[in-house]
């Protein structure tokens, strides 16, 4: 399986999607992907703000860019972790490191990419559906030009 990196989005601005689809997707915490940094961070797909176009898809301009998660790390002194009496062991290493300097920065990125992820709906009593989601987007220097859904 590997690393991977985590897409953060409004599923609103996905196409060929209902509207259902739509609400069930923004509960989703995270889209996975492998084009990255694919170091568990996460990448976001945001309004530009910048743009000078408005959202069209029929215009095919799409103002969105990719943004992306920096921080540095630090080591937690044994007496704050949450088992500062072990031995060095397993427990001893939970909640050793912590996230700090954390910001969210442009990424200068041009190529296809792909996310997806999956929900599950109850369908009928005592029946569930998995409903696997994936897309493509294409960026140049960071901004996003497209982004289509994959069928099977």
């Amino acid at each position: 399986m590997g690393m991977f990196d985590n897409i953060l989005l409004d599923a609103n601005i996905l196409p060929d999607l209902t509207q259902e689809e739509k609400l069930l997707l923004n509960e989703v915490k995270g889209w996975q992907t492998k084009n990255f940094e694919n170091i568990l961070t996460d990448v976001y797909i945001v309004e530009d703000k910048g743009s000078k176009y408005r959202h069209s898809f029929l215009e095919k301009k799409f103002p969105y860019k990719l943004q992306i998660k920096e921080s540095d790390w630090e080591e937690i002194p044994m007496d704050q972790r949450p088992y500062p009496n072990s031995d060095n062991g397993l427990l001893g290493l939970m909640g050793s490191m912590r996230e700090t300097n954390i910001k969210i920065v442009d990424i200068n990125y041009t190529g296809r990419f792909t996310f997806y992820t999956f929900i599950t709906k109850e369908i009928s009593v005592g029946v569930k559906e998995t409903i696997w989601y994936e897309f493509i987007g294409q960026a140049e220097n960071g901004k996003i030009n497209s982004i289509e859904r994959l069928k099977d």
